[in-house]
């Protein structure tokens, strides 16, 4: 059975013609990065977007040059928002991105309560802290329960009631999202997972929520990173 063309249609190039600082090889734009930024559909009437753990800054600088919306970028190490910065002031996106040296855990005392329309986040894959020689990717690649906690407990806080929240998330640990964002009245709509190749089980799920949102889960059709 070959999957339908739709089920396919991810688009690898996203990011093509964004210019962006050298953060290493730990730190580039992978798939999940990519799958992120093609799943976003904000609403009309999204006009201010957060990204929590922007790494880089290309997300942030991809969702404001394809939507027109201001994007706020967060992310813990100071080095990343350093380079994110400068990736922002190359690609001439200085007046509608913003980067914030901030992490999860500390966004009361840096922004004000449901502060934005849309939440977006590719946040640690790992729920555990599996050794690395590289210590930014420990810190950003890499986390506790108590890590995934902040991002949730970030997520309920910055956005505004009604508002939607954008994540790609392990597979594996995709439960463990889902039960913590209830648990702050972040209600998940959508949720679509993505696969290696046809044959292979999902690596990631990519998932589109709404706070204080009504029951309902649609499962969209799954997309594939390559074929067999």
């Amino acid at each position: 059975m070959e999957p339908q063309k739709s089920q396919c249609d991810f688009n690898s190039d996203i990011f093509r013609g964004i210019r962006l600082k050298d953060a290493g090889k730990s730190h580039r734009p992978n798939h999940a990065t990519s799958l992120l930024a093609w799943y976003v559909k904000l609403r009309k009437n999204t006009f201010s977007v957060v990204e929590l753990g922007c790494g880089s800054g290309i997300l942030s600088i991809y969702l404001a040059k394809a939507h027109g919306v201001k994007v706020t970028g967060i992310e813990k190490s100071a080095l990343l928002a350093e380079i994110a910065r400068l990736s922002v002031g190359e690609n001439k996106m200085s007046d509608l991105v913003e980067i914030r040296n901030c992490s999860c855990g500390e966004v009361k005392s840096c922004f004000k309560a449901e502060s934005f329309d849309a939440v977006v986040s590719n946040p640690p894959h790992h729920l555990f802290n599996v050794p690395s020689k590289d210590p930014v990717r420990r810190q950003t690649r890499t986390a506790t329960l108590k890590t995934l906690d902040e991002f949730v407990f970030a997520t309920s806080y910055l956005l505004k009631n009604r508002g939607e929240f954008y994540y790609v998330v392990s597979a594996e640990h995709l439960l463990s999202w889902i039960e913590r964002l209830s648990e702050r009245s972040l209600r998940v709509k959508n949720i679509r997972f993505a696969h290696g190749k046809f044959s292979s089980k999902a690596e990631l799920a990519l998932i589109r929520g709404v706070k204080n949102g009504g029951p309902g889960l649609i499962v969209e059709p799954p997309v594939f990173l390559r074929k067999d």
